[in-house]
Order: structure tokens, then C-alpha cells, then sequence
């Protein structure tokens, strides 16, 4: 497609210009700068809707002009009408790609936005959920997104994901609910101090006795856990998950943590 003749407007088309260039240059916004040296990156191209590029970018998951709207200096953390960022544009754009979702959480200010609740309410976990990509919804939950935030309809992501009929999504979203909720428990018990056990702290506990007897040396705990995703384990930070360590490894610890529960 034959590019229009470069001129010195700082707004060039995004779909005729901008996108094109980026793409022919794999992301590389140095030709594009080179043919718009006045160049705004922050301009708004739809006055009625004020979508910059950066966000028309995360809109149509087009991964080389994000990575080269950004090196031209576009912000992560703007907000375009109906409050939405750049990283609940990319969740929301058909067909979100994990990989682009990825990339922006790789940066600092995406990763500050990761809550950012829309004019309507909504999270880019509600997005990820409407949508039924587990993919987008792992990626969300590893970079701190919240379970429990509700839209203006009062739906979490669980039950955006039911109300959409996103059945797979939506059973996903409640075990990860569920894991969390045991290890808000968790981060809160010490076995010191309480003789019941709350809920996930057994399978935990039998968990870290599998990992006391594999784990290698010198490998970060957490890192081990990530090989047990249906634990709660894998969600609980390092500093806890050394403690529980040390204390199943210890020679006191009764071994009934390391049998099933008997009912």
C-alpha cells in the first residue's frame, strides 16, 4: 500500500500512516520520525471518541506500533474518554493477545494501571473475562490484578465471566478467588498461635513437604512452587512460603501433615 506523501503535520493518519510505517519497520519508529520530525505522539485522532494513537494501537492488538509509539515517548499510564488506558484497550481489542498484554505489564506505568477501574466500572480483568481468555486472565492475576472489584452492574470478573457465558473462564476466575482467599488466611496464621488449621493450609503444607524432599539448591522457593499451580502455594510471596519452609522442616512437625485429612 502506497504511503501518503510525508508532509510536516504533526497528526498523521493512524490507519493510512502511522500503523503502516511501524509495521514495515518491525516497530522501529525511526523512518516514521524521519518523514514527521514534528511527530505528536500524544494527539488525539478522534476528537468525538479522543483516542491517542498509543490506545488505537492497544485497541487493534498491533503489537509493532505500541513498541514503536512508546519508544517515540507515548505514555502508559494516559487516559483517553470513558477512562481507559492503553492496557484495558488491549484487553478489551478482539481477539486480546497475551503476548502484547505482556509486554505492557513489562513496563512500570502499565503495570501501575493494572486496577485502573473505567468510567463503567471496569477492570482489565473484567475485559479479560468478558472475553474468556484464560491466557489474558493469568497474566493479569501474576501482575497484582484484583478478584474482588466490581462494575457498575456490581459483577466481578467471576461473574462477568458467568454473565457472558464464558463457563471455562469463569470456573477459573473462582479457583483462583478461592486460592487467594486461603492465602490472605495463611498470610494471617501462625502455627504458633493456633491450633485449627485454616482452609488450603494442609494441601499447602503437604505441598511443601514434596518440595523439602525435590527442591535443588539455590533455587528461590517460589520459583519451585510454580511447578504446583493448583496450590495456593504459587500465589503466596517468598518471605511467607521461607517461613512455612523452615517450619515443615523442622523435626517437630507432626506427620499427619504429610496424609490426607481424614473426614
Amino acid at each position: 500500500m502506497a504511503l501518503p506523501e510525508a508532509t510536516t503535520t504533526t497528526n498523521p493518519s493512524y490507519e493510512d500512516v502511522v500503523e503502516p510505517l511501524l509495521r514495515a519497520h518491525d516497530g522501529d519508529p525511526s523512518a516514521l520520525l524521519a518523514a514527521y520530525p514534528n511527530f505528536d505522539v500524544e494527539a488525539v485522532l478522534e476528537k468525538l471518541f479522543e483516542l491517542p494513537y498509543l490506545h488505537e494501537a492497544c485497541e487493534n492488538n498491533h503489537f509493532h506500533a505500541v513498541r514503536g509509539l512508546v519508544q517515540c515517548g507515548a505514555r502508559l499510564q494516559r487516559v483517553s474518554w470513558g477512562a481507559l488506558t492503553p492496557l484495558y484497550l488491549a484487553c478489551w481489542g478482539p481477539g486480546g493477545r497475551a503476548d502484547l498484554v505482556v509486554w505492557l505489564l513489562s513496563h512500570k506505568d502499565a503495570r501501575d494501571t493494572v486496577n485502573w477501574v473505567t468510567s463503567q466500572g471496569c477492570t482489565p480483568l473484567h475485559e479479560a473475562a468478558y472475553r474468556g481468555s484464560i491466557a489474558l486472565i493469568r497474566v493479569l492475576l501474576k501482575h497484582g490484578a484484583d478478584l474482588t472489584l466490581q462494575n457498575a452492574e456490581g459483577d466481578t470478573p467471576e461473574n462477568a465471566a458467568w454473565r457472558e457465558g464464558m463457563k471455562e473462564s469463569a470456573l477459573f476466575l473462582g479457583e483462583a478467588a478461592e486460592r487467594a482467599h486461603a492465602v490472605l488466611q495463611l498470610g494471617e496464621w501462625r502455627p504458633h498461635k493456633q491450633s485449627r488449621f485454616p482452609p488450603g493450609y494442609r494441601a499447602a503444607m503437604r505441598t511443601l513437604v514434596v518440595l523439602a524432599k525435590a527442591r535443588k539448591p539455590n533455587v528461590p522457593l517460589a520459583l519451585d512452587c510454580e511447578r504446583y499451580p493448583h496450590s495456593c502455594l504459587s500465589l503466596l510471596p517468598e518471605e511467607l512460603l521461607q517461613y512455612l519452609f523452615a517450619y515443615i522442616t523442622t523435626p517437630h512437625v507432626p506427620d499427619v501433615w504429610t496424609k490426607r485429612e481424614k473426614k
